[in-house]
This record gives C-alpha cells, sequence and structure tokens, in this order.
C-alpha cells in the first residue's frame, strides 16, 4: 500500500515538472506519464487531444457547466427534474429542455431532417415532395392523430377522417371562419344568357322532375350522401339554376302580357 502511495505520488511530482500528460487507463488505477509534451488530461486515453479527454462515460453529481468569461453556457443540472440549459454572451437564456417543466428554444431557427432551417422550423422528410410521408403529428392521449401535415402538403384535422388522393385538407369536425374565397378552373355559367343557351322547356323540366325527383345536372340526394359536394361547384350549378329560373320568369312575364293584350282586345269588342 505504501509503495502504492509512493508511487501515485513521484508520478505527480514528475507531471507538475515536467508539464506532461496524465493518464489514467480504462479499467486501471493507475497513473503513467506520457511524452506528449502538452498539459492535456486523459483518462482512459494515452494520447489526449485537449485540456480533458475522456474515452468513457462521465458520471457528474447534482450540475455540470461549461463557463465562459464567469458565467456558465451550457448547464446540465441533475438536482432536481433535470434539465439542460443554454445562455448566449449575454447570459440569456436561449434554450433549454426540461425532464419535468416547461422546454423551449429562442435562438433562432430549428430544423427537423436539415442543418440548415430556412425558417424558424423546418421539417425535411426523407423522401419525396409527393409521398405522403407523415411530417408532423399531434396525438391525444390514446395515440389518435389530431393534427397532421404529410410531404405533399395535405393537411389532416381530427382524427376520425383520412385525406384522399388529390385533396391537400381534410376536417374530421366542424369548421367556422369569417370568409371562404373559391377561385373556380371551370367557367361561370353566365353563359346561360347567351343566345345560343339551349334549356329544357317548362314541360320537360316537369317530366324530368317527376321521374328523378331533383333537377336536371343537380345530383341526387344519395349521390351527396355518397360522395359530398364541391362547393364551388355546387355554387356554379346553383347560380345556373337561378339564371335559368329568371329566363323562365321573362317568358312567363312576354306570355302574360300577350295573353294580357288579348283580353283587352276581346273585352273592346
Amino acid at each position: 500500500m505504501k509503495n502504492s502511495l509512493l508511487l501515485i505520488f513521484f508520478c505527480l511530482i514528475s507531471i507538475n515538472l515536467l508539464g506532461q500528460t496524465l493518464y489514467v487507463p480504462g479499467g486501471n488505477t493507475g497513473i503513467s506519464n506520457t511524452n506528449a509534451g502538452n498539459d492535456n488530461v486523459g483518462i482512459g486515453k494515452n494520447d489526449p487531444s485537449y485540456k480533458l479527454h475522456v474515452n468513457g462515460i462521465i458520471r457528474g453529481r447534482d450540475h455540470i457547466a461549461v463557463e465562459k468569461d464567469g458565467a456558465y453556457r451550457v448547464a446540465l443540472n441533475g438536482t432536481q427534474n433535470g434539465y439542460v440549459e443554454g445562455r448566449n454572451d449575454l447570459s440569456e437564456s436561449k434554450f433549454k429542455i426540461h425532464s419535468d417543466g416547461p422546454s423551449y428554444f429562442n435562438g433562432g431557427r430549428v430544423g427537423f431532417g436539415t442543418t440548415n432551417p430556412r425558417a424558424t422550423v423546418e421539417v425535411r422528410g426523407s423522401s419525396n415532395s409527393y409521398s405522403g410521408t407523415e411530417h408532423f403529428i399531434v396525438t391525444d392521449q390514446y395515440g389518435n392523430k389530431d393534427f397532421l401535415i404529410r410531404g405533399d402538403g395535405s393537411v389532416q384535422i381530427g382524427y376520425n377522417i383520412n385525406v384522399p388522393n388529390g385533396y391537400l385538407l381534410g376536417v374530421g369536425g366542424k369548421a367556422i371562419m369569417e370568409e371562404v374565397v373559391v377561385q373556380l378552373k371551370s367557367q361561370w355559367p353566365d353563359y346561360v344568357f347567351e343566345e345560343d343557351y339551349s334549356r329544357p322547356t317548362l314541360m320537360e323540366l316537369i317530366d324530368y322532375i317527376r321521374i328523378n325527383k331533383h333537377l336536371p345536372g343537380i345530383p341526387s340526394a344519395q349521390e351527396v350522401q355518397e360522395e359530398g359536394i364541391a362547393v364551388g361547384e355546387m355554387n356554379a350549378k346553383l347560380l345556373e339554376k337561378v339564371e335559368e329560373l329568371t329566363l323562365y320568369l321573362i317568358e312567363l312575364k312576354k306570355e302574360n302580357e300577350k295573353l294580357t293584350e288579348r283580353i283587352e282586345i276581346l273585352e273592346k269588342k
């Protein structure tokens, strides 16, 4: 025992005098010198490249901090509900990852799947943008996906709905908004007022309704129940029917005026 203590003592003296590197071999308790010619310290590393070079697991107690100019920049706190915190040169807290409390990042842009985020938060998938890969998910306590963004840009709100191919938004529930603007790619039905527009006569319309139980060009109740309706397209169809109704009224007005003239003529005889 005395010989071991003397050996360690002389080694420490040699280190201080020669400015050589302290080396503690992994798994051993001995201390030896190297000829590195610097003041680096190695634990489990016989050729340390840094002031302290550890080859293995480090375990600390309560608190570990990296300091600069007397103030810490990164701190690992394990005293209670551990957290990792980072500060800038002004000692302003910029991020914190807390095991049982608020976590935040206030230091610039954050990237997931990218080392060069172009926005405050950027999530970059591993596949092409048309793959439908799920990039961002919010779930409830049972794992149901309440909010979902896919790589193709489609968004799902509500866990009881799936966004079919060709659609960018699916909402499984009610939605409220102040205004909705629909830009149709199809023609707006002003064509009804063109001279060459053909519409059924009133008698033809009566027969069609009697047989089909809905207006021509308008989906049936069963079709709506099975497939839903396209709001923009349906508004265009409804306007088409309103404009046709306007033409029917004008036509009836003209016929009514003719009948009135004939009645007046007959009354004068």
